[in-house]
């Protein structure tokens, strides 16, 4: 079975978003997309860029990212994540969203930086969720987000958990984009499944989404003067993949 998988790189300038977000609705229709990732948090301007929490910026990005995703009108499969308010506790968390299904909340963040402009760890609380795998538009899919795909175990075990495609929204600075593009790289091949990524893009953020076959060939990437791109990825090669090497070295043993 293949599929229509579209990255993107949207603007944390709301200003430009709005622009941006339209010109995405229409390229996906072009590309008869069946998923986009979308980068971590995109439906407000990144809030963690402050050493100080702030309880108002953090409960507006909540509010706005409800009611982005209960407006949304696409013609095909997102994932993403949101900043929620829950028992008492802030986190970020993977969700994804179809026409057919609606809004289904998936792993909530594990990992949190706490550094210039990624102060996560100040802004919201860590949760114990481990890697999982569910299905969205036919495809079988674990959530890494952005600090936790260099959890390369975890890569690993969604391949073991039958992952075809490793989704990591992101929020990444530009002067380590050649790193993160090494970790996804990595990430596919440990896990032998399509790794998936898309981020923000700013004067601080570096945007570089990217979409790897499960042996780490790059199949698209986006830049600033191509905010969006697409691959068709076979899930036949993903199922394949878990049978040859490294994969069943590594897992022989586990």
């Amino acid at each position: 079975m293949k599929l229509n998988v579209t990255v993107c790189e949207l603007p944390d300038d709301r200003e430009s978003f709005d622009g941006c977000w339209t010109d995405l609705q229409r390229y996906i229709e072009t590309e008869s997309s069946d998923i986009v990732v979308l980068n971590e948090a995109p439906f407000d301007k990144w809030f963690a860029q402050s050493s100080e929490y702030v309880e108002s910026v953090w409960n507006t990005a909540v509010d706005r990212h409800t009611t982005a995703i209960a407006d949304l009108e696409f013609g095909c499969s997102v994932i993403a994540t949101a900043p929620i308010n829950q028992n008492g506790r802030r986190h970020n968390q993977a969700f994804s969203w179809d026409a057919t299904t609606g809004y289904a909340p998936w792993r909530r963040k594990a990992f949190l930086p706490d550094e210039e402009s990624v102060y996560e760890a100040t802004w919201y609380q860590a949760a114990p969720d481990q890697p999982d795998v569910r299905t969205i538009a036919e495809v079988s899919v674990g959530v890494l987000t952005c600090t936790e795909i260099w959890q390369l175990e975890w890569a690993s075990r969604m391949g073991q958990l039958g992952a075809q495609m490793i989704a990591t929204p992101r929020a990444t600075g530009s002067s380590s984009l050649d790193k993160w593009f090494a970790a996804g790289r990595v990430a596919a091949i440990c896990s032998g499944a399509y790794s998936v990524s898309s981020n923000r893009v700013s004067s601080v953020f570096g945007g570089g989404g990217w979409i790897f076959s499960p042996d780490g060939d790059l199949l698209a990437r986006t830049d600033r003067e191509n905010p969006f791109a697409t691959a068709t990825i076979n899930l036949e090669v993903a199922d394949e993949a878990k049978s040859t090497y490294p994969r069943y070295a590594l897992w022989a043993r586990t």
